[in-house]
């Protein structure tokens, strides 16, 4: 596959779809940890430990997501090109 900046737009358009969906997923999770801590009557240095926590947890979804399904690859960007109709 020749690279090009449409090549290069299409791999950067697919990664933001990845950590966007990461990001999501991790502030999605971090608020359920968190709004049960907060309905179990976790107060002071407890919520505090377990949001930095949660934040901690959330953040790391995005490398979660990049061990896991790995690199944007050629492959992906020949899909997201025919899907476009490129």
């Amino acid at each position: 596959m020749h690279i090009d900046q449409d090549v290069i737009d299409l791999a950067t358009g697919i990664q933001r779809r990845y950590d966007f969906t990461a990001h999501v997923t991790g502030f999605a999770a971090g608020a359920v940890v968190l709004g049960s801590l907060i309905l179990a009557g976790a107060r002071g240095s407890r919520l505090y430990a377990a949001t930095v926590l949660t934040w901690a947890t959330a953040l790391s979804f995005q490398h979660f997501r990049y061990v896991l399904r790995g690199p944007v690859t050629v492959d992906a960007v020949r899909a997201e090109a025919a899907r476009r109709g490129w």
